[in-house]
């Protein structure tokens, strides 16, 4: 636990999330080697196509009662505990109401493209990459990083199947969370749902514009996007079912 949010920490800088309105465009993300430049792509607002909502027809059911409890700790802290899954079949587990977790299991990506300009593995021109790839085998589960509201949970143009989830914690911070190439079929959430932090969202896939598995995460303040890495440090993100010490 502690070597990951070394790892985080190792890759920049970063603060909050903001209105899914303004999330990556359509040739923002694509799993690629972290060597290369960075790409710069249009808002959620231009990029989002006219697709219904998609709610979940695969066999996946929805997210089991909580069976832990994440708690917000120190890194200090975090690197003498151990992380463990929840028992439920979905691995899911709900955190307190100002936790931040990791929206991916512990162990179980790396980052194969992070935030800044890069030059685009398919469009070949030079923008910002609005977020950071983290790559995973598919049907990884995809968490929510903090409580809040679902905005979108839909297929985008360029950005596959999408969750969107906009966050006020209790200190008043507010921010959204973009979840993007996610599996076709997997999505477990429906606009206007509220879910909890920890809670399964979906599951890593490929969709719309990516070169293989890997989960696009976005943070965004208001309309600009930053660094997901040293925010989730910042945050003191733990991983989903990681208990306290």
């Amino acid at each position: 636990m502690g070597r990951r949010l070394a790892v985080l920490g190792a890759l920049g800088a970063i603060t909050v999330a903001a209105p899914l309105s303004g999330f990556v465009g359509a040739d923002m993300s694509i799993a690629m080697p972290k060597e290369a430049g960075y790409h710069a792509g249009d808002t959620w607002a231009k990029v989002r196509s006219n697709v219904s909502a998609v709610e979940s027809t695969s066999q996946l059911t929805a997210v089991a009662a909580p069976v832990s409890v994440a708690r917000v700790r120190t890194s200090k802290d975090i690197g003498r505990c151990s992380a463990k899954y929840a028992s439920s079949g979905e691995r899911s587990v709900y955190a307190t109401s100002d936790s931040i977790v990791e929206p991916l299991p512990a162990n179980s990506y790396s980052i194969a493209s992070p935030f800044g300009y890069r030059t685009h593995p398919l469009f070949h021109t030079s923008k910002l990459h609005e977020g950071t790839d983290m790559s995973a085998p598919s049907g990884t589960p995809v968490y929510a990083t903090a409580p809040g509201i679902v905005k979108t949970a839909s297929e985008i143009e360029g950005g596959g199947y999408t969750v969107e989830i906009e966050h006020k914690l209790e200190n008043g911070e507010t921010f959204s969370s973009g979840y993007m190439h996610l599996l076709a079929g997997s999505i477990l959430v429906k606009v206007g749902q509220k879910v909890e932090a920890g809670q399964m969202v979906a599951q890593v896939g490929s969709t719309g514009n990516s070169t293989g598995p890997h989960l696009h995460f976005e943070i965004r303040p208001v309309k600009d996007p930053i660094d997901p890495l040293p925010w989730l440090k910042e945050h003191h993100a733990v991983p989903v079912g990681q208990d306290a010490c």
